[in-house]
């Protein structure tokens, strides 16, 4: 009995023990584990001021006269550190496309003499994605051409926001030389969604995109073309229109053609409606679907005749759009409408009085 006592009191205190050890190590563990956390909630906090501050200190520049900018030493941070220097260029980019065009000019004198550019240069050759966003941010604001280089390095980058950064950056500081490196990222092998393409593309001068890019799609291979020719849209418009009459007097593939007629219905050219009548008896019918459908905003009140004999072609499709299409062109009388409603089919009918319908909503 009294073995066994003594035996389970030992079990006791040692399971005890057990429990203790066990406690002190979790505690330890969690010890452990929180001390980064606590660590990364300080720094983020104390990069949190220090942006703030930045911040702070820039926008007093701004509220300084213009010709009294350059001599703002005593408002500015010290730049101390190259950590600092980064987060003096966040707020600075940050608060730089808010500024008028005088005080956009002011802080790229102040960031010239505080020599920024040497930070962000360090941080355009960082391994850092944070550091290159930032640094070709700062290139393209600036305008600082003796960084093409460097972006021209990270428009090759892996990582998509990286090298869309640097094109726009390249488009900000020369855009003749920007559509040059852009263009085979673009044109033939793109680098970027057609979104992304086309945002860029808006940045350009349209003449100067007019040229480049009618000449990448004669060199480009038939396949291609389709995909370049609605790019146009962002170009000059009398270069465009004359370029795609060109296209579509060639007879090319169907693609080619639709993508073509797409364009005109898009920008609305009059002066093709002659052109564009020629493919109303096309041998495809998703050619003369997209013809009718063009005729029916570069059209006149003169071509109600062509556009109803559409209402009889054999394909559906075609005519739904010569029903949308009749609709569509200026000027059109609504008695003239009701005869034709009288003359079409079932599915005529039911998609012209649908098209006058959202019409009537429209000018609402």
């Amino acid at each position: 009995m009294i073995e066994d006592f003594f035996a389970a009191s030992l079990s006791a205190q040692i399971l005890g023990l057990l429990m203790v050890g066990w406690t002190a190590l979790v505690l330890v563990i969690m010890m452990v584990m929180l001390l980064p956390q606590g660590w990364l909630d300080q720094r983020s906090t104390r990069s949190g001021r220090m942006m703030a501050g930045w911040k702070d200190d820039w926008m007093k520049l701004v509220d300084r006269p213009v010709g009294s900018m350059a001599g703002a030493e005593d408002l500015l941070s010290p730049l101390n550190s190259s950590a600092v220097a980064a987060v003096a260029i966040q707020a600075w980019c940050e608060i730089f496309p808010l500024l008028s065009s005088a005080h956009q000019a002011a802080l790229r004198e102040e960031a010239r003499r505080l020599q920024l550019g040497n930070y962000a240069r360090s941080m355009a050759s960082s391994d850092q994605k944070r550091d290159n966003i930032l640094s070709c941010c700062f290139f393209g604001y600036m305008g600082d051409e003796a960084a093409i280089p460097l972006l021209d390095e990270h428009l090759h980058s892996h990582d998509g926001k990286v090298s869309l950064l640097a094109a726009d950056a390249l488009i900000k500081i020369d855009q003749q030389s920007a559509l040059m490196a852009l263009a085979p990222l673009i044109f033939k092998e793109p680098k970027w969604a057609v979104d992304q393409c086309a945002a860029l593309l808006q940045s350009f001068d349209s003449e100067l995109l007019s040229y480049v890019l009618t000449d990448s799609i004669r060199q480009a291979e038939e396949a291609q073309r389709p995909n370049l020719i609605k790019y146009l849209i962002f170009s000059n418009r009398d270069v465009v229109t004359e370029f795609v009459e060109e296209i579509l007097q060639a007879r090319g593939d169907d693609e080619t053609i639709i993508a073509s007629l797409t364009l005109l219905s898009q920008m609305g050219q009059q002066k093709s409606a002659a052109l564009v009548r020629s493919f109303l008896d096309h041998g495809s019918w998703v050619v003369r679907t997209m013809a009718v459908r063009a005729l029916g905003v570069v059209g006149s009140v003169d071509d109600i005749s062509i556009i109803a004999s559409m209402m009889f072609d054999r394909q559906r499709w075609v005519r739904y759009r010569a029903a949308e299409a009749l609709v569509a062109l200026p000027g059109v009388d609504e008695d003239e409408l009701e005869l034709l409603y009288q003359m079409g089919d079932d599915f005529f009918r039911d998609t012209l009085r649908q098209a006058m319908a959202a019409k009537h909503l429209q000018g609402a």
